[in-house]
């Protein structure tokens, strides 16, 4: 008998919210148990229509011992108190991309989890793309020996209206950042994930054509430990999307 996880989704109206409601129903490794939203009349309507529970607020859900697991799918600036209370309940946490603000928050909540014993994931799917397995299969052989160079391109448009569509989008309160906090997540993660982390970075952001706080441009050159070089560049100002990866071997 395969044990299903038994999860929550916290902000589960919202679109990505909505996304992962699916996807949890669909999986036969998990169980929907419930759903929580700060808009508590579509929250309301979600679970009735799925036959579940909707909590009026996250401690409710958290108090819930039918819970073993939870998606955060909220606005990534509430990412680290959602997951900090989670953890203090002994609740695994499936947090959406980015998993926080800041490199200090993000490490706040790896060490939370580690010290509650429980798991902490982040949603990077595309890593379990067909092409990108087989690359990454392809890379841990050496098929193309040494990488020497790499080079990412990513344009993710975004017009104005869709910074103007909440308060919080745009802003370095809200985000924490532009373009690299929140359309190339997936993007730099394939990027380092196939490529390596880099040693070294160097860049350069811009806001070109926005009306909003942060970058909506940033380009940058990066050092590999064994002398290797690349090229990274993201923004939300060209249309259309595009996401591009490229890397050459010795081989």
């Amino acid at each position: 008998m395969v044990y299903k996880v038994r999860m929550g989704v916290v902000g589960s109206v919202g679109t990505i919210g909505r996304r992962h409601v699916q996807e949890i129903t669909e999986l036969d490794s998990t169980d929907l148990v419930g759903v929580q939203d700060v808009n508590q009349a579509k929250a309301n309507l979600q679970a009735n229509e799925l036959g579940i529970k909707q909590y009026k607020n996250l401690e409710d859900l958290l108090d819930d011992s039918k819970i073993d697991a939870i998606s955060i799918a909220t606005p990534h600036p509430s990412h680290h108190r959602i997951a900090l209370k989670a953890f203090q309940a002994r609740k695994h946490v499936l947090s959406e991309k980015p998993i926080s603000q800041s490199p200090s928050l993000a490490k706040e909540m790896v060490e939370s989890a580690e010290a509650a014993g429980v798991v902490l994931g982040v949603v990077f799917q595309n890593r379990l793309r067909p092409e990108l397995v087989w690359m990454k299969e392809m890379v841990q052989k050496g098929a193309i020996g040494r990488i020497y160079r790499t080079s990412l391109v990513c344009h993710h448009y975004r017009a104005q209206g869709y910074y103007n569509s909440a308060p919080w989008r745009g802003t370095w309160l809200g985000e924490g950042g532009g373009v690299l906090m929140n359309q190339a997540p997936h993007a730099l993660d394939i990027f380092q994930w196939l490529g390596g982390m880099p040693s070294a970075v160097q860049g350069t952001v811009a806001n070109l054509i926005h009306d909003i706080e942060v970058e909506d441009s940033a380009t940058a050159v990066v050092e590999y430990v064994d002398g290797g070089m690349g090229l990274i560049h993201c923004d939300t100002v060209q249309a259309p999307t595009l996401n591009k990866l490229e890397m050459w071997g010795d081989k």
